[in-house]
């Protein structure tokens, strides 16, 4: 029998080898919770080397920091593969190593993603005169809703395979479309931009091409979104891009679900704003609380980190309940509801706790999840029917 290697030093190994650019990284967030920079945890050898920094460089230091001229496309880009647990799968020409990558990032955990790049120039530049060997690779990875593109500037030709026209909506495709059909398709929201990508592209100033929009499709009678990937494959003398290759996909659907997805989390975050209602998440191993704008919000602490920071809003004749029942849920792993009181806005608050542990295979309790509700106006009417209770007793 084989035997199945498990030691963390093995794996570390495997990619400290590989000609794969593996890291991961963690977001920093602004005051509003917006994923604005991201730090790094680990980069393999291949990572370190293209980027001509060591590890000790990287390690703990921002994306800013230490690479200032940062596009913000990526920060944004892989702030959404956080915010929405999606991987993010593209190709790209990335001019600061003037290669073409295949980026492939998704979540590790809360807060973080790692990312894999793959060198495949060398493939892409030998596919470029294998047309079918083109099509077969961009269509046959995604789906039919997906489409190759090519654009020769010299000739004044645009080629495409058989799912292009269907895609597009429209029976045939000539070079006049970049200029002319394009534009009057494409929805007004996104007329500017694509009007300044076909210039670029006519004049040759673009490398890339990587963006959604939306089009109107004659055939199903409404506007689709669509992703376009295009990449200059051959250049003139002087430099200037003369033929461009890419795939343009039909995201509509994606596109619907996210907005349903951030739909229902709007309405999700509402709906606890207005049932008074804030969660919260404690990693255990860190001792602090996930970043959350919301829960500052809630308890009026800017950048509620530690229990210490909450104790400190708690009444003081109600911190021994509060540590007791902490102390429960930390060494039996068992949820607990309390009650106690803080202090928030010089005002006195009545809160209900609902807490929930994980543990791991061991029985530790590495993570803690709860839910805080501002019971006040509840408590207040309680003690108000009481004392009435009382008065009438009497």
């Amino acid at each position: 029998m084989k035997k199945i290697h498990s030691n963390v030093e093995y794996y570390q190994s495997l990619l400290k080898n590989t000609e794969i650019l593996v890291a991961e990284h963690e977001f920093v967030y602004d005051d509003q919770g917006v994923g604005v920079d991201y730090k790094y945890l680990y980069a393999n050898k291949a990572f370190c080397d293209i980027h001509k920094v060591i590890l000790d460089d990287l390690i703990g230091k921002t994306v800013l920091e230490v690479f200032p001229d940062k596009e913000k496309y990526w920060i944004d880009k892989y702030y959404e593969v956080v915010r929405t647990g999606v991987p993010l799968k593209m190709t790209r020409y990335i001019k600061q190593f003037n290669n073409y990558y295949s980026v492939y990032a998704y979540k590790s955990r809360d807060n973080c993603f790692i990312i894999n790049l793959t060198d495949i120039t060398d493939v892409l530049r030998s596919m470029k005169h294998d047309k079918k060997s083109m099509i077969k690779t961009m269509e046959t990875n995604g789906s039919s809703k997906a489409a190759l593109v090519e654009i020769d500037i010299l000739r004044k030709k645009i080629l495409g395979s058989d799912a292009l026209s269907e895609l597009l909506g429209v029976d045939t495709i000539q070079f006049a479309f970049i200029h002319t059909t394009l534009l009057k398709l494409v929805h007004p929201n996104n007329y500017d931009e694509i009007k300044y990508i076909v210039q670029q592209v006519l004049k040759g100033d673009l490398i890339e091409i990587e963006t959604e929009l939306r089009m109107y499709n004659a055939k199903r009678n409404k506007y689709i979104w669509v992703s376009l990937d295009v990449f200059a494959m051959r250049f003139s003398k002087s430099g200037k891009p003369i033929r461009y290759n890419g795939i343009i996909k039909d995201i509509d659907l994606e596109k619907m679900q996210l907005s349903e997805f951030y739909e229902g989390e709007d309405l999700f975050r509402e709906a606890r704003n207005v049932a008074n209602l804030a969660t919260f998440i404690y990693d255990v191993e860190k001792a602090e609380f996930e970043s959350s704008q919301e829960l500052n919000d809630f308890t009026g602490i800017d950048d509620l980190r530690t229990i210490e920071q909450y104790r400190e809003i708690l009444h003081p004749e109600d911190i021994e309940e509060y540590d007791a029942a902490t102390k429960h849920t930390l060494a039996k792993g068992k949820g607990k509801v309390a009650m106690y009181r803080i202090i928030k806005d010089e005002k006195l608050k009545y809160i209900q706790s609902s807490v929930f542990a994980k543990s791991d295979d061991k029985g530790n309790v590495i993570k803690v999840y709860g839910i805080l509700k501002d019971i006040t106006e509840i408590e207040r009417e309680r003690r108000l029917a009481v004392n009435n209770q009382r008065s009438f007793e009497l």
